[in-house]
């Protein structure tokens, strides 16, 4: 219906752009299909047109239910909130009559261990550049220590114009990426994610050989060529 409409006309403008495109296929690279960390909360365009309404009210029923309900109540309370349990008691015979739809917790999140690769085609004015990501398993959002120095060390690492990542990669005179993500998402385990965006798509020699000679022609200037790193420096 109109609903559906509105929540696939949304999804549609988030799902295929590059950022959503990446993340999504990281995470299923990374993670099995029975880790929720593989799918897309709010669903795929072709999921989404594809749903009933049965399909809608069944899923209703198996989650929203008071079996899978957490009540907290958070404030300064000067007395016993009485009138609030006295509403929840009224609510017992449904409360009981509720049966617990999951059988079992959901089964914690696996990463897969074995290398994985996966060439993703994605919509873009820009077709000669692209872009160049890598995820890691990282340690439990438990371990504060050890999460904390990650999380310190990917902020020296990519962060300041001056970082070793930006100077290396894109402020140069030919820059090999036009940006960079480094972050680590507190997932359990926690994801590390390293993105490298607006990656030309011919070979750094051609790259910065174009590049040169754009610059030369620009500015009638040969000795500006000479400023551009030979390809045995790109790394």
């Amino acid at each position: 219906g109109r609903q559906q409409g509105v929540i696939l006309s949304e999804m549609s403008d988030f799902a295929y752009k590059e950022s959503s495109v990446r993340w999504h296929s990281l995470r299923q690279l990374l993670y099995s299909p029975a880790s929720t960390y593989a799918w897309e909360s709010g669903g795929l365009p072709q999921s989404i047109e594809a749903l009933t309404t049965d399909d809608v009210a069944e899923y209703h029923r198996e989650f929203y239910n008071y079996s899978n309900l957490t009540l907290l109540l958070v404030g300064s309370y000067d007395a016993f909130p009485k009138p609030i349990f006295d509403v929840l008691d009224g609510l017992d015979v449904e409360i009981v009559a509720s049966p617990p739809r999951l059988r079992r917790p959901m089964p914690p999140p696996r990463t897969k261990r074995e290398k994985r690769r996966n060439d993703v085609a994605y919509a873009s004015e820009k077709v000669h550049i692209g872009t160049m990501a890598f995820a890691w398993e990282g340690p439990p959002v438990e371990d504060v220590e050890t999460y904390t120095a990650l999380e310190m060390l990917i902020d020296f690492m990519s962060t300041d114009p001056a970082s070793p990542l930006r100077r290396r990669f894109t402020n140069r005179p030919v820059p090999i990426a036009g940006d960079i993500q480094f972050d680590i998402t507190d997932y359990f385990p926690s994801m590390i994610e390293l993105s490298f965006t607006e990656v030309p798509l011919t070979s750094y020699m051609s790259h910065a050989a174009e590049a040169a000679v754009a610059a030369t022609t620009r500015y009638r200037d040969a000795s500006i060529s000479a400023s551009y790193p030979s390809p045995a420096d790109a790394f």
